[in-house]
């Protein structure tokens, strides 16, 4: 029986757009692929799984898409298995927050930004097992979870923020080349914090959510 397996894109990049290509035929995929905006694609698979799972993606889509990817989960998974996501606690991301932080003090359009970043679905407690419930899934559990983000200097903290992948990238790519020098500016003294630059550990948590699927 031939099944589809949802994939879940957001702020897609160049990269992201050659693997879909590897997978399906141009005329496969779909335009919103090339705007930016959150898509579901279908891809070919057959038999089923014992294990689904989006992990930090299902916090770009609204009420409806996450339905539509929870579904597809179910349909793609065997009955028993477990299927999966996680995303990032927005308030929690301490890296992130120093650059956005930033951002709103020196630019209305950064606090527009922050704003939105901050205030996305399935990013608070309780969302992702509330959507997994609604999904119909069984013995549904979440916690969190935390790691820490290694940086080698501020160089290689500020680095993403120079190419186009993500919402502070995106950010970065809206100002003129002076409001960028603030930005940067502002943000490695966060960095810094006093001291030299050098190596920094910052933690980053996330919501994890699991649930079974029903025999």
């Amino acid at each position: 029986v031939e099944r589809k397996l949802a994939v879940a894109f957001h702020f897609p990049s160049d990269d992201v757009v050659s693997a879909a290509r590897l997978l399906l035929k141009d005329e496969e995929l779909p335009k919103e692929l090339f705007t930016g905006k959150p898509v579901l694609i279908g891809l070919s698979a057959q038999g089923t799984f014992d294990v689904a799972a989006t992990p930090l993606a299902a916090e770009s889509f609204g009420p409806m898409v996450h339905a539509q990817a929870v579904a597809e989960l179910r349909r793609v998974a065997r009955p028993g298995a477990t299927i999966g996501a996680a995303v990032w606690d927005t308030h929690g991301f301490i890296a992130n927050r120093m650059f956005f932080d930033a951002a709103a003090a020196l630019d209305p359009g950064g606090e527009q930004q922050r704003a939105r970043n901050y205030n996305r679905p399935m990013t608070r407690q309780g969302e992702l097992a509330q959507a997994w419930k609604a999904g119909g899934l069984a013995d549904v559990q979440d916690t969190m979870l935390t790691i820490q983000m290694e940086f080698a200097s501020f160089d290689d903290y500020w680095a993403p923020y120079e190419g186009k992948d993500g919402p502070n990238a995106a950010y970065v790519g809206t100002l003129d080349a002076g409001q960028k020098q603030r930005l940067r500016d502002a943000v490695r003294l966060a960095y810094l914090d006093g001291e030299p630059d050098g190596a920094r550990s910052f933690p980053a948590s996330a919501w994890t959510v699991k649930g079974t699927v029903s025999a």
